[in-house]
């Protein structure tokens, strides 16, 4: 086995926990962490209806984009829904002039990049990709 093969594997397990935990965490405390996490969007010009909306089903989407990385079920699909996550929530923490957690976004998108120029070397998983080059 390449290295390549271990650096994949690495990042699928690393983010896996990392979206999963969120995502459990969120669950946890369902309505209140929906209701904490929504206040902070009352002072912004974005629609209280579609914050509200995108925080009911992202407890739900974090935890399975992180059991989808632990399995390693559809990887670079994964990797590309995850960066699409990631960009509405980086855009939603610019709204609100959160910019610490926007940078630290960057790292994870940067971590993503890397997480796809080396899905080719995707191994120990349930299935291969259905996205082709």
């Amino acid at each position: 086995m390449t290295k390549n093969v271990w650096i994949s594997l690495l990042i699928r397990l690393m983010l896996g926990l990392v979206f999963l935990a969120h995502g459990l965490e969120k669950l946890i405390e369902y309505r209140d962490t929906v209701e904490t996490m929504a206040e902070t969007f009352d002072e912004t010009w974005l629609p209280m209806v579609i914050v509200y909306g995108f925080l009911y089903i992202l407890p739900f989407i974090e935890t399975a984009i992180g059991i989808s990385y632990l399995m390693g079920f559809k990887y670079r699909a994964t990797l590309v829904a995850t960066a699409i996550l990631l960009a509405i929530l980086t855009f939603g923490l610019a709204v609100r002039g959160d910019y610490e957690p926007v940078s630290r976004n960057l790292v994870y998108f940067f971590i993503l990049i890397i997480g796809l120029w080396q899905s080719d070397e995707n191994r120990f998983c349930v299935s291969k990709s259905s996205i082709k080059d």
